[in-house]
C-alpha cells in the first residue's frame, strides 16, 4: 500500500469513524439503558434539587421535555457529523448532496430507532419522536449551513484583500 492510499484511507476514516460512533450513542441511547426509567436516575434527582417544591406531575413533565430536547440535540449533532464527512468526499455527487444525505441518514436512523423500541417492553415508539428527530437535523443542517457560508465567505473576503 502507498502513502497516498494510507494518507486517503486515514483521512476517509477521519471523517466518517464519527458519524458511525454517534450512530452507535443513539441507537444505545434508544435501547432500554435510554429509556424513562433509566434516565430518572440522574436527572430526577438533579430536578429536585432545582426545583424542591415542585410536584411529582411537574417534574415528569420537565424530564419529558428534557428527553425531547435530547432528540433534536442527538439528531442535530448525527446530521453535522454526516454533512461534514460527505462534504469532504472525494465523490463530487456526495459533497454536491451532503445536505440532503445527511438529512436522509437522520430520517433512517430515526426510523430505525423507533421501530426498534417497539418490540422493546421498557420504550414506546411514536412516529412524533421521528419528526422531532428529523426537526433537530434539519435545524442543526442550516444553522451549519449559516456558520459555514459566513466563515467561507471572511476568508474569500481576506484572501482577496490580500
Amino acid at each position: 500500500m502507498t502513502n497516498a492510499t494510507q494518507n486517503h484511507l486515514w483521512h476517509r476514516l477521519w471523517r466518517y469513524a464519527p458519524v458511525v460512533l454517534w450512530v452507535s450513542v443513539i441507537l444505545l441511547l434508544g435501547s432500554n439503558q435510554g429509556s424513562m426509567s433509566e434516565t430518572s436516575r440522574f436527572i430526577r434527582p438533579i430536578l429536585h434539587y432545582l426545583f424542591p417544591n415542585s410536584p411529582a406531575d411537574t417534574i415528569d413533565l420537565i424530564h419529558g421535555y428534557i428527553r425531547k430536547f435530547a432528540h433534536l440535540f442527538e439528531y442535530g449533532v448525527l446530521a453535522v457529523l454526516t454533512a461534514r464527512a460527505l462534504a469532504g468526499s472525494s465523490i463530487e455527487t456526495l459533497k454536491k448532496y451532503a445536505y440532503p444525505t445527511a438529512l436522509l441518514l437522520v430520517l433512517l436512523v430515526a426510523s430505525t430507532d423507533e421501530i426498534r423500541q417497539s418490540y422493546e417492553p421498557a420504550r414506546t415508539s411514536s412516529p412524533y419522536d421521528v419528526l422531532i428527530d428529523l426537526a433537530g437535523g434539519a435545524v442543526a443542517l442550516l444553522v451549519y449551513f449559516a456558520i459555514s457560508t459566513s466563515i467561507r465567505r471572511r476568508r474569500e473576503r481576506s484572501v482577496l484583500a490580500n
